[in-house]
């Protein structure tokens, strides 16, 4: 039976972890590990982890096992980063984030679906999520992917959360063999190189509640007018894609030489910012949708034409 380690880094949980904790002990498949870090919390995090161990049967408890944290206050990537190279070796390894809510049937799923992969290949898996308010009532379902999940398809849009996420020992070797992963969030990392290196599989099933705090507008709830005022202003007016041509940039310099020919000329083409008027055409006329859905096709397209 798979080995499983589930991955969690806190900061200032105490208001909703339990709840995320129960859920990930109520999952019908049981071969797991849970590793928390915590990041300096200033709350009772840490203190609700240990009670909550403490009242767990014996070998449930055995199963938690809360990090020292020897590094202060580090930010969520490096946490995680952490975390990954840190745990004992396992058959797979899932993110988790300390306020959501897993479906009972989250890891095996995730499980089922990595069994049937090749192990030899960087595998991620991820999964359909759904939106849920501060107190946990129903908003929408997250959005659905409709097409295979290639290198092109990720490089200026994230369809797997990190919570949402699960890769194969391969994956996990070959994301930490990158020589410096400073300022890299863990899961857009796995994901190019999964996607780029291995192979990324998409389940549509909805696997857990993503709890969103704050008045974060809905497509259910907003107006049409409202949304696209939304899109106007965030995508648009104050869009700016540097960090993505950053980011194609240091992943060409760590996995340039093993990339398929068409990934090298997609990277070629797209990790600069400052480019010139025939390249940015070339942008605009790109062969592949690069986001799922029109909007945000229209909102990234027009931002290769303005140099954003």
């Amino acid at each position: 039976m798979s080995k499983v380690i589930i991955l969690m880094s806190t900061y200032n949980g105490a208001l909703y972890i339990k709840e995320q904790l129960d859920s990930i002990f109520r999952q019908s498949y049981q071969n797991f590990e849970l590793w928390i870090r915590d990041d300096g919390s200033k709350d009772d995090t840490v203190e609700i982890i240990k009670q909550y161990k403490s009242k767990l049967e014996l070998s449930q408890a055995e199963k938690l096992t809360l990090v020292s944290n020897n590094l202060g206050n580090v930010g969520y990537m490096k946490s995680f980063w952490h975390l990954l190279q840190n745990c004992p070796k396992a058959d797979a390894y899932a993110f988790c984030d300390q306020d959501d809510v897993w479906e009972a049937d989250k890891l095996e799923r995730g499980v089922q679906h990595l069994k049937k992969e090749d192990e030899k290949i960087p595998v991620l898996y991820t999964s359909r999520f759904a939106y849920y308010s501060g107190e946990m009532e129903f908003q929408e379902e997250g959005i659905r992917y409709p097409y295979e999940v290639t290198f092109d398809k990720v490089a200026f849009y994230t369809p797997a959360f990190g919570f949402t996420i699960m890769i194969n020992d391969t994956l996990r070797e070959k994301a930490l063999s990158a020589k410096d992963l400073t300022d890299i969030p863990h899961d857009a990392w796995c994901l190019k190189v999964a996607s780029a290196l291995g192979k990324v599989v998409y389940d549509e099933t909805v696997t857990a509640r993503y709890r969103r705090h704050g008045s974060t507008v809905t497509h259910a709830s907003a107006s049409k007018w409202r949304l696209i005022r939304e899109w106007l202003n965030k995508d648009i007016l104050q869009g700016n894609l540097w960090e993505r041509y950053w980011f194609l940039k240091r992943f060409a310099e760590e996995y340039g030489e093993e990339l398929e020919v068409r990934d090298k000329e997609f990277i070629k083409l797209f990790k600069e910012q400052k480019c010139s008027l025939v390249t940015k055409i070339k942008r605009v006329c790109y062969g592949h949708r690069l986001r799922p859905t029109l909007g945000g096709e229209m909102a990234l397209r027009l931002c290769f034409l303005l140099g954003k």
